[in-house]
This record gives C-alpha cells, sequence and structure tokens, in this order.
C-alpha cells in the first residue's frame, strides 16, 4: 500500500510539470475584470448554499452583458447546484433553459468571431451541466452524450490553448466517469482507463483552477467514495467545510465515509446534525429525511441495535417522496428493505 501511495504521489509530481506551463498567475486566461470578479462572487455564494444571492449575480452579469453567454452560464451553475441541494427536480426546466441560452448565446458569440475561446468554453461548460444533472438521475447514457459534446470542445481547447485551465476540470470529470462506467458506454470510441490521471487532474483544479476549484473538490468527494477512498474523501470534505462550514453536501459525504470505515459514532453524531439542521428547511425535505434515516439504518444494523434499525425503516416508509425520487433512491431503499428482514430475524433468534 506504501508503494502504491508513492507510484500515485510520483504520478502526481510528473503531472504537474506536464501542465506546468498552465499555472502562472500571469498567463492563465481570466475573464473580463468585471465578470471574472461576478464570477467569483456568484460561485463563492453558491458554495455557502445563499442561492438567491447568487442568482442574483448572475442575473447582473446577463444584465449588463445580455450578448454574452457567461451570466446565463453560472445561473444554470446555480440552479444545477440548488438542485443537488434541493434534492428536487423542481427547476427542472428552468436549468435546461439556461443551459441553452449560454449555448445559442455562445454560437451567435462564434458567428462574430469563430476564434473566441470563452464563447466555446461556455458553450461546452453548458453542455457539461447538463451531463452532470442527467448522472444524478442515473441517466448515464444521456449524461455521456451532453458531456462528450462538452469535452470535444475542451480537448480543442486544451489542445490550442494551454493557459485556459478550468478545461481540464470537464476533461477530466468526463474521462473519470466514462472509464467507471465504461460496460455501459460501448458505443463510445475510445474508451479506457482514465480513473487514476483523471483523479490526479481533479487535485490539480483543486488547487489551482480559476472558476472551478469548489467544483473539481465537490467532484472529488463523488469519485473518491466511488473508488472507495474514504480516508481521502473525508479530507476533502474537512478543508471544505473549513472555508464553507455549513455546506451541506460537504457534511453527507463525511457521513457516509465516515460509515464506510466503520466510524459509526463519528457517522451517527454528523448524521443526527444533518437531521437536526433539515427538519425545520424551508423546502421539502423528504428526500433528505429519507437518506439521513438509511444511513441511520445502517448504522443501527452494522451496531446490532436491531429494534432502532426496524425504528428507522418505518419512519422511512412513512416518508412520502415522488416517483422520480423514489427511482433514484432505489439502491439505497432495497438496501434497507434487506436490512430490515435481517434485523427481524436477528431479533427473533434472542
Amino acid at each position: 500500500m506504501v508503494w502504491t501511495r508513492n507510484i500515485s504521489r510520483f504520478y502526481y509530481l510528473l503531472l504537474i510539470l506536464a501542465l506546468g506551463e498552465v499555472f502562472s498567475e500571469n498567463t492563465v486566461e481570466k475573464l473580463p475584470q468585471e465578470i471574472h470578479t461576478n464570477a467569483l462572487q456568484c460561485i463563492s455564494a453558491v458554495y455557502r448554499e445563499e442561492f438567491k444571492e447568487a442568482k442574483q449575480i448572475a442575473k447582473n452579469i446577463i444584465k449588463k452583458h445580455s450578448e454574452n453567454p457567461a451570466g446565463y452560464f453560472f445561473y444554470a451553475v446555480v440552479l444545477n447546484y440548488e438542485l443537488e441541494y434541493l434534492q428536487s427536480e423542481k427547476h427542472e426546466n428552468e436549468f435546461y433553459s439556461y443551459c441553452d441560452l449560454a449555448i445559442s448565446y455562445g454560437e451567435k458569440q462564434l458567428e462574430n468571431n469563430p476564434k473566441d475561446k470563452w464563447a466555446q468554453f461556455f458553450i461546452a461548460g453548458a453542455n457539461g451541466a447538463k451531463g452532470k444533472y442527467e448522472a444524478r438521475y442515473g441517466k448515464w447514457i444521456t449524461a455521456f452524450k451532453h458531456g462528450w459534446a462538452g469535452v470535444v470542445i475542451f480537448k480543442k481547447l486544451r489542445k490550442k490553448n494551454n493557459n485556459m485551465r478550468d478545461v481540464i476540470y470537464g476533461i477530466a470529470t468526463y474521462d473519470y466517469w466514462r472509464s467507471a462506467k465504461t460496460k455501459m458506454m460501448w458505443w463510445l470510441p475510445g474508451v479506457e482507463d482514465k480513473r487514476g490521471i483523471s483523479i490526479d487532474s481533479l487535485y490539480v483544479m483543486k488547487k489551482e483552477g480559476v472558476y472551478v476549484k469548489e467544483s473539481a473538490s465537490m467532484d472529488l468527494m463523488d469519485i473518491l467514495y466511488n473508488e472507495k477512498r474514504y480516508a481521502e474523501v473525508i479530507e476533502v470534505a474537512d478543508t471544505l467545510i473549513g472555508l464553507y462550514p455549513k455546506n451541506l453536501k460537504c457534511h453527507w459525504e463525511k457521513a457516509k465515509a465516515l460509515l464506510a470505515i466503520e466510524k459509526y459514532d463519528e457517522s451517527r453524531e454528523l448524521l443526527l446534525k444533518i437531521l437536526d439542521r433539515i427538519i425545520n428547511v424551508p423546502f421539502d425535505n423528504s428526500p433528505h429525511m429519507v437518506l439521513c434515516h438509511y444511513y441511520l439504518l445502517k448504522i443501527y444494523f452494522n451496531t446490532q441495535k436491531f429494534q432502532q434499525c426496524i425504528e428507522m425503516y418505518e419512519t422511512i416508509a412513512s416518508t412520502k417522496i415522488s416517483e422520480l425520487t423514489e427511482k433514484r433512491f432505489e439502491d439505497e431503499l432495497n438496501d434497507a428493505s434487506d436490512l430490515l428482514r435481517k434485523a427481524k430475524r436477528a431479533l427473533s433468534k434472542r
């Protein structure tokens, strides 16, 4: 294991050296200063979960630069993260509409200037955002079709302009999930295992990205969890919590990782804090309630507290969720049913 970690660090160092020309603050590509400043403010508000503030900043960009795809793209980014935060598809149509507006205005700019790098970037980013949303609902075929439409542009930009560092984020997230889900993507060209280099690239973007530092960190938590690299999930989550103390996703991912490494008391304590927070939120909290009680159910089962396990299941069963959410939680609900049967069987033998 030590040897493997050393090899990974070696390749990580090589990656940084290979991308070295990207990391000069004097040469890195940024948006025009006013939009650049507003974009960073918008991103900060998103991860502070101040969605009204983030939307207003994006709307201000649109108001001042109505022909520029930037404002439409950042508004779509806000909506996408808000939908994940809410565990909802409520504003799905609005999200797709702003993605399409970003693409449309980007294409108009390309008609006037076919070499406009930022127009290409936002077209690619909007396609990537669509793919990310589709993936959240397990629609991997359409997710990768949208993602491929974006990543083709990102790769061309990367080849032509090494100073647009944020394109690496789009390429890395696509390449990772394409590799991880390779059995589903026999129809895509050139599928190979790029998980390792993609994770290393995301670690670089976590430190060196311009507009994607937080996004790279958020995606890393999902990806590292998928790779069962739970200690790293906790490390990334703790770093983000230091920057954005109330960010709900960070606490969720940390609680899940603690459960996976059998630190049940710590995981339970964090889940109860999440539960206490979401009970009185001003939106439909039923998806969060189901997930929270599911993970508590797992903890109670694994610690042989079978009666509490059964009680958690009863709470889950009595919580109403939409059909779409139920389908999205299919694996968790099936696992909960299985653990319920095992808990009842264990109690009957006492």
